[in-house]
């Protein structure tokens, strides 16, 4: 294996700028927890309300709920991709190239079959 060129601080400075984005990503599809911006969901609903439409509301409801598996799965592998690639970091700082291989190698198998429950930390 090649040599690692990592730092515990970019690591972390790399996390903290993926957090930042993830909560921008939640925030347009959620809204704000102080309700200052709507989530795709108010949007729709102001939507509705602006053509007065049930046809259009329908529409725009079993547009969301359809995409709504897509949405989560894309969730559930960023979480999944950062729980690994954390495990691999601590991993190589530790000196441990061929656990990182390992770990690696599993975050490339979960993002090929979409099962990301093994990189997933039960505790934290």
């Amino acid at each position: 294996m090649g040599q690692w060129d990592i730092t515990a601080s970019a690591v972390q400075q790399v996390f903290t700028n993926t957090d930042a984005a993830g909560e921008s990503l939640v925030t347009a599809l959620n809204g704000s927890s102080d309700g200052t911006t709507k989530g795709i969901g108010g949007v729709a609903d102001d939507m509705v309300t602006y053509t007065q439409s049930p046809l259009i509301g329908s529409a725009l409801e079993g547009f969301f709920e359809d995409r709504q598996a897509g949405i989560k799965s894309v969730f559930n592998r960023i979480e999944g991709v950062l729980a690994g690639t954390h495990n691999a970091v601590v991993d190589i700082l530790a000196g441990h190239d061929q656990m990182a291989e390992a770990i690696l190698a599993q975050i490339q198998q979960s993002c090929d079959s979409g099962d990301f429950t093994g990189l997933i930390p039960t505790e934290m």
